[in-house]
């Protein structure tokens, strides 16, 4: 379990302690936040320029989060974080603090944006950024050489994050991946408590296996990724219709609910030539169609027209 814990005196003497254990390795970051600063941090706070927490996982301090304004008529913070074992990298745990800090600060700093600089030889860390709703921007070179991505989350009620719509234009991201492979341009994501966990997309021609479907894809990574063929509680956002298969995997898997871009009247199981979800099976997954339906179609189109020009 992850929890946020605010930084006062109690809390930064017990992450000091911590701290000490990992001297070497945070002297590596100089330019980031840590507890001996806390004087400084502490007037930033109340200057209503800084939403700073220490970040709390199985009863241990492993790191810290912020956002900070450099004025305080901005609506932009830049995020930073970092989580000092290396063993509990890579475990969601980063992208659970993150997106407890933002939802958190977003009313404390009243901010209506989060940008952060990623290294563009980063891929694990882009990938994180990216499934907390961060999109890139822009890329540009420091004076050190070193390649860096612009990314932005907005937080405004008027954006895409944490709707259908968003989600879906993820899935749309997966099939235009299929299509540079060959693929018929299929797309899948599974979404769990606002997160992404899984992504797929075709890979049948890539992979030559049958059952590749882009829905297969996504259930396999999120069954790796939760430990469990039991998926309850999370949303699938499919771009195309499942076929027989995979409605009969996302049954299995206990899909909580499934967001349908497109309709496949040849082969659709959900609406178009059956109707699974209806049928009395053990698990009947709640069901939404025409999710950026034309968008959906489109990739689809697009992609069959290229091929009869062939």
């Amino acid at each position: 379990m992850v929890q946020l814990i605010a930084v006062d005196n109690n809390t930064v003497s017990h992450y000091r302690l911590f701290e000490q254990e990992y001297e070497s390795r945070l002297s590596r970051y100089t330019s980031r936040i840590h507890p001996h600063q806390h004087e400084r941090y502490e007037y930033l706070t109340q200057q209503g320029l800084l939403f700073w927490r220490l970040i709390l996982c199985e009863g241990r301090y492993i790191g810290s989060v912020w956002l900070e304004k450099d004025a305080p008529s901005s609506d932009t913070a830049s995020l930073g974080i970092f989580i000092l074992e290396e063993p509990l990298r890579g475990k969601g745990i980063g992208r659970k603090a993150i997106r407890l800090a933002i939802d958190e600060a977003a009313q404390t700093l009243h901010i209506r944006q989060a940008e952060l600089n990623v290294r563009a030889d980063n891929p694990r860390a882009f990938k994180c950024y990216e499934r907390c709703g961060f999109t890139k921007t822009s890329r540009f070179t420091k004076p050190n050489g070193i390649e860096v991505f612009h990314m932005v989350k907005p937080l405004n009620n008027n954006s895409l994050t944490d709707t259908p719509e968003y989600y879906m234009s993820l899935a749309l991201n997966q099939a235009r991946l299929a299509a540079s492979l060959g693929e018929v341009p299929v797309g899948a994501v599974i979404v769990k408590d606002g997160e992404v966990i899984a992504e797929g997309c075709n890979r049948r021609e890539t992979d030559h296996c049958a059952t590749y479907h882009a829905e297969v894809m996504a259930i396999e990574q999120a069954c790796k990724k939760l430990g469990s063929w039991r998926l309850s509680g999370c949303d699938l956002y499919v771009t195309l219709e499942p076929c027989p298969m995979c409605a009969g995997a996302i049954i299995n898997a206990r899909v909580s609910r499934v967001y349908i871009g497109a309709l496949d009247e040849k082969a659709g199981a959900v609406r178009s030539v059956a109707a699974m979800f209806e049928m009395p099976f053990n698990h009947r997954p709640a069901v939404k169609c025409g999710i950026l339906q034309q968008e959906c179609t489109a990739v689809l189109a697009d992609f069959f027209a290229s091929l009869r020009k062939t």
